[in-house]
């Protein structure tokens, strides 16, 4: 009888420096493991068994479209939809902080 056991782990970051003090991770990256085993049995002389199991499992962070659609994407978006990329004020009505009412204190 012959065996063959072997197992890995892949784990890629993102090229980004993100907030730690967050939830969630923006950054793209991959975690994947891997596992194959091999066993394999002689009957007879002339008969052999084998049995082959291999499996992957892959985590993958990051967009689900190309990076050229997201480009695309970005060129065909008007400035004025991304409201810090223009220099205008906001469209609608302002909302401003209540003006503070002193007292006055006696010494």
């Amino acid at each position: 009888m012959r065996y063959f056991i072997s197992g890995t782990y892949h784990h890629e970051n993102g090229l980004y420096r993100t907030d730690t003090d967050r939830e969630w991770d923006a950054n793209i990256g991959m975690d994947r493991v891997n596992f194959r085993s091999n066993l394999d049995a002689d009957i007879t002389k002339t008969t052999t068994v084998n049995l082959n199991i291999g499996s992957q499992l892959s985590i993958n962070r990051g967009p689900n479209a190309s990076s050229d659609e997201i480009w695309r994407l970005m060129l065909e978006i008007p400035s004025y939809f991304i409201p810090s990329a223009t220099r205008r004020p906001p469209v609608g009505p302002t909302v401003r902080a209540p003006r503070r009412v002193s007292t006055p204190t006696t010494g």
